[in-house]
């Protein structure tokens, strides 16, 4: 299944899960609010069944065997595609089940893009893309800040008097950075491509507890 260009960039600033629920392409678990962990299943399979590829790199855990969907941005890719079962195409495909193939790449012209979204419970997301390319040399670089404080306003009801409790704690920050880079030969395109994104939350104190919680948990992936 080949998501079609026009929705990729109607959700620009949004994340790879949400594009992928309101589409309906599979199911994606999400571990808590805005910024938090989220697992595709497809077809009822777990996570770790499914590969998701990012130009051909397997970007799974090799410790969980799964893949974060919530670390990756819409914006870091032009082309999504879901396959029902792996593919042989000169690449390692370990999952026993589906393959989500994502897809980022250099085009002609020099051009700036912004993206710039803010919802309900304070969270906003900042979205940038610089191209420049010709016949020859192609550049495209990406980048994003996201800040998701996820204010709420809730009823205790395990505190003996149920009060009206504000959620200030459970926020995140994230942001990260794209490069591609490409050069046309006479018979063959020779590609680089990298990125890093970084997300600090604050991990929220559970219910009926009296003070808020200063956990924190760092993610990274490169």
């Amino acid at each position: 299944f080949h998501v079609d260009s026009a929705v990729i960039n109607r959700y620009k600033t949004s994340g790879i899960s949400a594009l992928i629920t309101r589409q309906g392409l599979a199911l994606v678990n999400a571990y808590g609010s805005t910024g938090s962990v989220n697992a595709i299943r497809v077809a009822g399979l777990p996570a770790d069944y499914v590969s998701v590829n990012w130009n051909g790199l397997q970007l799974n855990s090799s410790s969980l065997g799964m893949t974060d969907l919530s670390l990756i941005p819409v914006l870091f890719t032009d082309q999504i595609v879901l396959t029902e079962r792996p593919q042989s195409n000169g690449q390692q495909d370990l999952a026993l089940g589906n393959n989500l193939n994502l897809i980022s790449k250099c085009s002609n012209g020099k051009w700036i893009a912004l993206n710039q979204s803010a919802s309900s419970l304070g969270n906003s997301t900042l979205g940038m893309v610089l191209n420049n390319g010709n016949e020859r040399w192609s550049s495209n670089v990406r980048g994003f800040i996201q800040n998701c404080q996820n204010n709420f306003t809730y009823q205790d009801q395990l505190q003996w008097n149920k009060p009206w409790v504000e959620q200030r704690n459970n926020n995140s920050r994230s942001k990260g950075v794209m490069i591609n880079l490409g050069y046309q030969g006479k018979k063959r395109l020779t590609a680089f491509h990298a990125f890093s994104i970084f997300r600090h939350v604050n991990l929220p104190s559970p219910m009926g507890g009296l003070e808020h919680s200063s956990s924190s948990q760092y993610d990274r992936q490169l």
